[in-house]
């Protein structure tokens, strides 16, 4: 019988499940005066739309089938 697929949320890997985009640029902070390597915000993540997390759809899986991808022997 095949297992009916169900929805799965798991952390966003493009943007670190932060919800936003961050890049290298060279950025000024206030009073300091000369530029320097940091994060700039590049806005909200395409992915996961600033959630952080993504919806997938899964699979059930067995604890028998577990055990025999594990090499378990019963």
């Amino acid at each position: 019988m095949m297992a009916e697929l169900s929805p799965l949320f798991v952390l966003c890997e493009a943007c670190g499940s932060e919800g936003r985009i961050y890049v290298g640029a060279l950025v000024y902070e206030p009073g300091c005066g000369h530029p320097h390597w940091g994060e700039r915000d590049a806005g909200e993540c395409p992915v996961c739309h600033g959630a952080g997390d993504v919806e997938i759809e899964a699979e059930p899986i067995e604890l028998e089938d577990l055990y025999s991808m594990q090499g378990h022997i019963d």
